[in-house]
């Protein structure tokens, strides 16, 4: 695959009455222009509070493991492959 990820944001949606965790990877390929946003389900939690502090971990975790800078301003990855 040719594409990596540049940005990831965490978002809290509210389904059928629990809280679900999902993030969002922005994608770009070799030339550095964006091909793709990712999104993946993380799980759900009873509480808004729990699934807002999983959440921030997933995306502190997400980001240090990030090939590229959490900020993206466009052109080549500085890291990529």
């Amino acid at each position: 695959m040719n594409e990596w990820g540049v940005h990831t944001d965490s978002r809290i949606e509210h389904e059928d009455g629990r809280y679900v965790v999902y993030l969002d990877v922005l994608m770009v390929d070799r030339s550095g222009m964006p091909s793709s946003v990712a999104e993946k389900r993380i799980t759900d939690y009873a509480t808004q509070r729990k699934a807002e502090i999983a959440a921030s971990w997933m995306l502190r975790a997400a980001r240090r493991s990030s090939r590229c800078p959490v900020v993206w301003s466009g052109g080549p990855c500085p890291r990529g492959g």
